[in-house]
């Protein structure tokens, strides 16, 4: 059955008009950034580069979007065969003389779990009956659609210039800007939205302002890089980075003019790209609103494109270089996604080849595994894993495809909560449906027993 994602965040779609055409580092970095068209309940359409505000920070199509989604009944079931030999658990209420027995659901398997995609994975959005907007990955059929509450969409903006290629009369149910080629922006209410439709952007069509992209350094000596965004606050190079100097007045930089954010007691001490420092402190005072002080003690969130999503708090950051990215990463970039295939070998010695469920859940390569690695959160896309080995402490070392590898913890996808692997030498997900009744269809490897999974490319003509 689809798996489906319910979003717990509100959305804001954000981006900018047309520079000249002749700006190159705004045209190369074009390819980065999100690119959609937008239709309306009122039969509005317009199209151009998109942003996702409030919580979510997303520019880019490396950026992540984090949800939860709803566990089939067909894991469940497997699960339940798997660990209590397919029996229910059993609730037992004393009122009286009588006692009232009946079966439930194990309360050790969720019926959702915490999930994230890509936004270059996604194909469309798609408001359904009941006023919820469904995402469908690409090249999916209809597999995996992602639910935003329509009242928690929050507003769009949209460019280049606000292309309206379609419309019709009516009242709007809430505030909309047109962006044409001469007046600027356009806003479009979540509530309005009935479609979104994503894509490559034009070429030769440059964004207003770049997606912020650096480095950052945590206390710990390692670093990570790709896009950058502050818990929900600035995502372009457009955006402001504010603070008061020395002298008490509040200052606000552009965050394309900075070079580098280094993490001070009460502050930070920012290097412009022109060389010039400054010591920046936290505003304080009524008067000013709280995004003035938006970035100061918050989550840095890093959209690596080699691992997936990083968290680094404030008091973990050593210091933030901003620089554009050495290569663009494309909607084409990211392709079609499959299901994870692979070896997973136990303690005993056993190895069994197949398709593979993660945690009795993730079983896809855009899917992603939680953990922590020295107070640093990581959100690792099974896509970009070579190897999971389970350490002699009970966690996961886990090795990327370019050579990185992290003991990760605190968290059921790699350790004792684990609720195991399961392995399917003959269906994959898109043909699995009541597989997993049969002891012959499928192995499970609980995680006192499992020692390793190898991740491949299933084998051409073995279907999914």
């Amino acid at each position: 059955m689809p798996a489906v994602l319910h979003s717990p965040f509100a959305l804001r779609f954000a981006c900018a008009a047309l520079l000249l055409a002749g700006a190159p580092t705004l045209h190369a970095q074009a390819q980065d950034r999100i690119w959609g068209r937008v239709f309306t309940g009122d039969g509005d359409e317009y199209e151009g580069f998109l942003g996702f505000g409030r919580g979510q920070s997303a520019a880019s199509w490396a950026d992540v979007l984090v949800g939860s989604r709803e566990i089939s009944d067909d894991n469940y079931n497997t699960w339940l065969l798997a660990v209590h030999d397919g029996k229910p658990a059993v609730r037992t209420v004393e009122v009286g003389d009588y006692r009232v027995s009946w079966e439930e659901r194990y309360r050790d398997f969720a019926t959702t779990t915490r999930t994230a995609i890509r936004f270059g994975h996604l194909a469309a959005l798609v408001q359904d009956d009941d006023g919820e907007m469904q995402v469908v990955r690409r090249g999916a059929a209809g597999e995996v659609s992602l639910d935003v509450p329509a009242s928690r969409q929050g507003n769009m903006t949209v460019s280049p210039g606000g292309v309206r290629t379609s419309s019709t009369t009516g009242g709007l149910r809430a505030r909309i800007t047109v962006d044409d080629p001469v007046e600027g922006q356009v806003v479009v209410s979540g509530r309005d939205i009935t479609r979104i439709e994503f894509g490559a952007a034009p070429s030769g069509v440059p964004p207003e302002a770049a997606r912020v992209h650096g480095s950052v350094e945590d206390r710990f000596g390692r670093t990570f890089t790709g896009f950058i965004s502050w818990n929900g606050a600035p995502v372009l190079e457009s955006d402001r980075f504010p603070g008061r100097d020395d002298d008490g007045d509040l200052r606000r930089f552009s965050l394309g003019e900075i070079s580098t954010v280094e993490s001070r007691f009460g502050g930070a001490w920012v290097t412009l790209a022109s060389g010039d420092g400054v010591d920046l402190y936290r505003p304080l005072g009524s008067r000013y609103r709280q995004s003035d002080i938006r970035w100061y003690r918050r989550t840095i969130r890093i959209a690596d494109p080699g691992l997936g999503g990083v968290e680094v708090d404030w008091d973990d950051l050593r210091a933030l270089r901003l620089h554009p990215p050495s290569a663009g990463a494309g909607y084409d970039d990211f392709g079609v996604t499959g299901p994870l295939y692979g070896v997973v070998a136990g303690r005993s010695g056993e190895e069994f080849e197949g398709w593979i469920r993660w945690d009795a859940d993730e079983e896809w390569s855009w899917d992603y595994l939680d953990g922590t690695s020295d107070n640093v959160e990581l959100d690792v896309e099974f896509g970009k894993i070579r190897r999971i080995t389970r350490t002699d402490d009970g966690f996961a070392r886990v090795t990327l495809l370019d050579g990185r590898d992290y003991e990760l913890s605190d968290s059921n996808d790699v350790d004792g909560d684990n609720r195991g692997i399961f392995v399917f030498p003959n269906a994959g997900p898109a043909a699995r449906e009541g597989v997993g009744q049969e002891g012959a269809d499928w192995h499970y490897i609980a995680w006192e027993d499992f020692r390793e999974a190898r991740f491949q490319r299933a084998p051409e003509g073995s279907g999914s």
